[in-house]
């Protein structure tokens, strides 16, 4: 049985101990994607056979359950059980901020916004999991770390979902909007921490998380340019088919 101590933040749920890149965070980073993988073939071949609803359930579960997590950790444990206050509950993370605004690009009218959204969630979700030194660097797997693990999977799962279904694609003239939100979202955070919670390292303006960066210049400069490389790279295979493409029809002519 779960005990209450589960749901308390940094409680050490379960007496046995993470590290990094072990075993559980590996298990972590391959299991889901296999299923992300094998949803996507599965959805091609729904929408294909024509049963395209159940894409469209499939859809508004990942998004519902997104929002039901984020809503109950934000907005009932956040401020009722742990004792944080709305300089906490207020998202300040690109993640976190992804986590709300994602549930809601379901709707149609919500298309032209994925493409500047879409890639920064994919990024931050899956390079948080890659990562995620706070959740396999010490003891126990409570509600606060797997509720983190599941939305931050979520985030990479909702667009390739979609994309799987026809409901979104990654173009190449596009390429700029993920840059220009990226930069708007610095911004907000850059103000957070500033003058609403001073000290903090939203975004990692003021730290640097990595063990690298290129000497001699801010660390935000490697980020800059590992986060312009990372998006390319979530284009590439796509400018790839449409190049191909392109010159299959150019050797028919």
């Amino acid at each position: 049985m779960i005990s209450l101590n589960f749901f308390m933040p940094n409680s050490a749920g379960e007496n046995r101990h993470y590290q990094l890149f072990g075993l559980a965070h590996i298990l972590w980073l391959v299991i889901p994607l296999i299923i992300l993988i094998g949803l996507c073939f599965l959805v091609r071949l729904l929408k294909q056979k024509g049963y395209g609803k159940y894409n469209k359930y499939l859809i508004w579960g990942i998004a519902g359950a997104m929002i039901l997590l984020r809503i109950v950790k934000y907005y009932i444990f956040k401020p009722f059980f742990w004792d944080e206050t709305w300089k906490e509950i207020i998202p300040f993370e690109l993640c976190t901020i992804m986590s709300f605004v994602f549930p809601f690009t379901v709707f149609p009218k919500a298309d032209k916004l994925n493409t500047y959204i879409y890639p920064l969630g994919i990024i931050g979700g899956f390079v948080t999991i890659a990562y995620s030194e706070w959740i396999f660097n010490g003891y126990g797997l409570d509600f606060n770390k797997w509720e983190s693990l599941i939305v931050h999977w979520l985030l990479v799962y909702l667009p390739y979902i979609r994309l799987a279904n026809s409901e979104f694609r990654f173009r190449i003239q596009d390429y700029y909007r993920p840059l220009v939100a990226l930069i708007i979202l610095v911004i907000y955070a850059w103000i957070a921490n500033t003058f609403i919670t001073p000290g903090a390292n939203h975004m990692f303006l003021v730290k640097n998380p990595l063990p690298m960066q290129i000497p001699g210049l801010h660390h935000l400069f490697t980020l800059g340019l590992m986060a312009i490389a990372i998006i390319f790279l979530l284009y590439a295979p796509f400018i790839k088919g449409k190049c191909l493409r392109k010159g299959q029809n150019q050797v028919k002519q």
